[in-house]
């Protein structure tokens, strides 16, 4: 698997570099947003992609954002030396997966990748087996029962918060909604504080729809507008 890596710190890239090829990933490594970005072309394939959230110039945060956008089933992890909580928010609202602090042990880099990819779809096949991906985008919901099932009797239950958004999800126009309509749902203040705990809220969802649905783009953060279920929810 190639692996997209964006590290300004040289000790620190090629740190991460002599852990990732040690385990046989290949590594394209970067020390800033835009020589990532500069890379990309068509024939460009990362499943992966290890971010520094404090990056020079395009910072972390946007450069995972505009990833999302370009490939949207990629896996995303972000990195930090400090532990910030409004970053961590901004980094699941921009589609970042998981969130590790440095210094990172090399155990807990490869235990984090092993568990993510075997969450990714591949993003290329020649002759796909629709099968899973079609199990996958249909949930069962039971909003009074607060849980989510897969046909194969997986489930996931739901915090009453959590139920109580997919059903107003389930219900909106084109499955999409305004931070007000969630804010509102949720009882929350229409403030910072309010939309923080929101956004809490919101990657807890995220990530239980993920495991279950092993989709990354289940739950599509619309910066500065709200959020989009890609998921079918029957009862």
């Amino acid at each position: 698997m190639n692996i997209l890596l964006v590290e300004d710190q040289p000790l620190i890239q090629q740190s991460l570099i002599h852990i990732l090829e040690s385990e046989r990933y290949q590594v394209d490594a970067f020390e800033s947003a835009e020589q990532a970005l500069g890379h990309i072309t068509p024939a460009t394939d990362w499943p992966l992609a290890i971010l520094d959230i404090s990056l020079p110039g395009i910072d972390g945060i946007t450069l995972a954002q505009r990833l999302r956008a370009i490939y949207p089933a990629i896996g995303i992890i972000m990195l930090t030396m400090h532990q910030d909580l409004d970053k961590k928010l901004q980094s699941y609202e921009a589609g970042a997966d998981i969130f590790l602090s440095k210094p990172i042990a090399a155990e807990e880099l490869i235990a984090t990748i092993g568990s993510l990819t075997k969450r990714l779809r591949p993003s290329t096949e020649a002759e796909p087996d629709i099968t899973p991906i079609l199990l996958a985008n249909r949930l069962r919901f039971d909003p009074v029962k607060q849980k989510i099932w897969l046909r194969d009797g997986t489930v996931e239950a739901l915090s009453l918060k959590e139920a109580k958004i997919l059903n107003q999800f389930r219900m909106a126009k084109n499955q999409q909604l305004e931070y007000w309509e969630l804010l509102e749902t949720n009882q929350l203040d229409f403030d910072t504080k309010g939309r923080k705990q929101l956004e809490v809220i919101m990657s807890r969802l995220r990530q239980k729809l993920v495991r279950i649905s092993e989709r990354m783009d289940c739950l599509i953060a619309l910066r500065g507008v709200g959020y989009k279920l890609t998921l079918e929810l029957f009862d």
